[in-house]
């Protein structure tokens, strides 16, 4: 019995030995075990580290900030994002790169101008082009200065890939998310003026060219069908309301060099078929990029609807939406339908929305809502 004991007492020393060393990798390639109380040996003969300092070889305890959506966020979902930050940075970076060198040859064309107009070569009046040529330098000092801070931002994704700091990088953005966006109390107190502003005129967002302000009343009727009636293929009774605006996204990066265009514009619709109802909506890109930048939304990927009240109602989709797109319009478009059962209708007649959050397969991503009840007007067509 004593042996017994004894052994016992040795395997929960040696377990939770086990557990509070770290093998880590030394500056000079070597093996070393680093010890919770801060200190280091080396793994083979289990010699001090002669030139080991306080803090060299941290053990850390990695905390991933929570989403509210009852949804795990994992260290690869993590990478992912960073990923898809770096793509977006490299993208702006590159349109900041090609502005500056289209407005250095423009420069250069008007400085060749105004010689020739100087030399009596043309017909150009040579006052008009010096000012001209001002205006041409200013636009150039400040492309130059925008495509400087672009490649900045871009250095510092790629280096929080290189230095894997991505958990970091994703806990900070959530802190300063936290801190500066308009949640909860404050949207409530900011409801009825929200009301006024985006529920009572119709703007028209193409993703492709900038949004379009009709200064029109809409129809008193919160409710506008697109369709009502038999399905002539399955004789299922079908009612779809029409899309309305639900949200647009730009990420800050690339908003220098879109004009006045949405990167991401939502649309989105209700309709019932045969007793069940459904939730769909189409994203739409302004760059064929995003195809290789975002990826998919896989089937039943997550997205999570976070209410003024605190509350929150997660779908899911009902099958794979992959991007589709179009030369014409030069558009990149997905289309996602999500099931939604009528207690889930119910919460949603009651409340407005907040925020929600789209599951990505290169991760998720979240959008903020100013049209608060277009899920309200939407869900009283069904």
């Amino acid at each position: 019995m004593q042996k017994l004991l004894l052994f016992l007492c040795l395997l929960c020393y040696f377990e939770a030995t086990l557990i509070a060393q770290v093998v880590r990798t030394h500056t000079d390639g070597s093996k070393i075990i680093v010890y919770p109380d801060g200190s280091a040996v080396y793994f083979n003969d289990k010699k001090p580290v002669p030139d080991y300092q306080q803090g060299d070889y941290p053990i850390l305890a990695v905390k991933i900030e929570p989403l509210s959506s009852a949804v795990n966020v994992t260290e690869t979902d993590l990478k992912q994002i960073a990923d898809r930050k770096l793509q977006l940075a490299r993208e702006a970076a590159t349109l900041a790169t090609e502005r500056a060198a289209a407005a250095r040859e423009n420069r250069q064309r008007l400085e060749q101008r105004l010689v020739n107009a100087k030399s009596g070569i043309g017909s150009q009046n040579a006052g008009n082009l010096q000012r001209q040529v001002h205006l041409a330098r200013r636009i150039e000092t400040e492309s130059l200065e925008e495509s400087r801070k672009a490649n900045v931002q871009m250095q510092q994704a790629e280096n929080v890939i290189r230095q894997n700091r991505y958990v970091e990088a994703y806990n900070e953005s959530r802190r300063q998310r936290r801190a500066s966006s308009v949640r909860g109390a404050e949207r409530r107190e900011s409801l009825p003026q929200a009301r006024r502003l985006f529920s009572a005129y119709n703007a028209s967002f193409t993703g492709y060219g900038a949004p379009v302000t009709q200064g029109k009343q809409l129809p008193s009727s919160p409710c506008t069908l697109a369709h009502e009636g038999k399905d002539p293929k399955t004789g299922q009774y079908i009612r779809a309301s029409k899309s309305e605006l639900f949200f647009t996204h730009t990420d800050e990066s690339l908003r220098p060099y879109l004009e006045g265009k949405e990167y991401l514009t939502a649309e989105a619709f209700v309709h019932s078929r045969a007793g069940y109802r459904y939730l769909t909506i189409k994203l739409t890109f302004a760059n064929p990029n995003a195809m290789q930048t975002y990826g998919y939304l896989p089937e039943g990927s997550i997205l999570s609807m976070h209410l003024l009240d605190g509350n929150f109602l997660n779908l899911r989709s009902a099958q794979d939406a992959n991007g589709s797109w179009d030369d014409s319009k030069k558009e990149l478009s997905y289309t996602v339908t999500y099931p939604i059962d009528r207690s889930m209708i119910g919460t949603l007649r009651q409340s407005e929305l907040n925020y929600v959050q789209l599951f990505w397969s290169s991760g998720f991503e979240e959008y903020d809502i100013y049209q608060v009840d277009v899920l309200q007007r939407l869900f009283d067509c069904l």
